[in-house]
């Protein structure tokens, strides 16, 4: 290929020999995403290259998986761990689940999970420790470029994704195989993927994508109470146009990101490090009502993140914002914990047109 591409990870969420035949061929491994009751028909599979990966049933619907403590996810993850071990005689170290949060991250990692496929839109990203450090635990959710569903003729779709994905950072881009006629996968994969030097992988040998640790490296800024932060939120939420200041003297910048912080993890203080606002006004797409799931998911994912600047726009859901309505949204949220969806208000920055926006810093 004249391009890098991310390697791809083959999963598939139901044994099927002929296409494992095919791939074994190949020494092409495949990921196997299997409950405890499925994986006692996968035989020797692990035997033969292939990953035998756990999918995490929760039996509850995402929204409700929000209030789940640290120990409801560990009582789980043990419980449905040791079945497939007994199933297979060997510990997954992936996990498939179909949403999860912050806490729940946590909990897979401190079992000993390295790699989760989560089926719900966000970015890759190692699970974090309470402190902030990161784990090696690598999750990687839905999106654009990180997720292709093999339906019908998709598969120009998978390497146009995986290009994308090294100008995007991805460590790898997820391939769910669903229904795609084997002879078809197998042809395009000799024909256009192998050739070329494509790589596949198990999910589970997926290399974790540290983050930069020089872009950890931030000076810590004032401590803000949670209260101070919701007098803040209260006059966002309001609606109109962003003020330059804010109760307790907050800018902008210090807002979005106490905000964020607060809603990525719940807590009574927040430290605030050095951030410097939105390079630019972003252009608004007029987004739909977004669901308070995504927008607690999208602060979790970005909160790591808000080291050198805050990004323009922000990926909630399957949705983009700009920071002015995403910080609207955030405030909306965090002055009323309990609604289940948030109107996205039209949000003007103090200065559109200015540098900076007229957002101030976090110092």
């Amino acid at each position: 290929m004249v391009d890098p591409h991310s390697p791809l990870v083959l999963e598939l969420r139901a044994i099927d020999d002929d296409l494992l035949a095919a791939l074994e061929l190949r020494r092409i491994p495949a990921t196997l995403v299997l409950t405890p009751e499925e994986a006692r028909a996968a035989g020797d599979a692990g035997l033969r290259g292939h990953e035998l990966a756990l999918d995490l049933q929760t039996g509850v619907p995402p929204e409700q998986l929000e209030d789940w403590p640290t120990e409801s996810w560990k009582k789980l993850g043990r419980h449905q761990l040791k079945a497939f071990r007994q199933a297979t005689g060997t510990k997954p170290r992936t996990v498939r689940v179909e949403a999860l949060t912050a806490t729940g991250e946590r909990a897979l990692s401190q079992l000993g999970v390295t790699t989760v496929l989560v089926d719900s839109p966000g970015q890759p990203h190692l699970a974090t420790r309470l402190d902030g450090t990161y784990t090696n635990t690598l999750v990687l959710p839905l999106g654009s470029y990180q997720c292709v569903q093999l339906e019908g003729w998709s598969l120009d779709r998978v390497a146009e994704a995986s290009e994308a994905g090294v100008k995007l950072g991805l460590p790898a881009v997820r391939v769910v195989v669903d229904e795609q006629p084997t002879e078809v996968l197998v042809d395009w994969l000799d024909d256009a993927w192998l050739r070329e030097g494509g790589q596949v992988a198990r999910a589970d040998a997926v290399p974790p994508a540290l983050p930069d640790p020089a872009a950890r490296t931030v000076l810590p800024g004032r401590r803000v109470d949670r209260a101070e932060l919701l007098l803040a939120a209260e006059v966002i939420a309001g609606g109109g146009p962003l003020p330059r200041t804010l109760p307790g003297d907050l800018t902008l910048t210090e807002t979005f990101l106490g905000l964020c912080l607060l809603l990525a993890e719940e807590r009574e203080e927040v430290v605030l490090n050095t951030l410097e606002p939105p390079g630019n006004q972003a252009k608004s797409t007029t987004p739909q009502p977004v669901s308070a799931q995504d927008v607690r998911a999208a602060a979790v994912r970005l909160s790591p993140a808000l080291t050198a600047a805050i990004p323009g726009i922000v990926d909630v859901g399957e949705q983009t914002l700009t920071a002015a309505e995403f910080l609207a949204v955030m405030a909306r949220l965090a002055v009323e914990p309990e609604a289940l969806r948030i109107d996205v208000p039209t949000t003007e920055s103090p200065e559109p047109y200015a540098e900076g926006l007229g957002w101030g810093h976090s110092r």
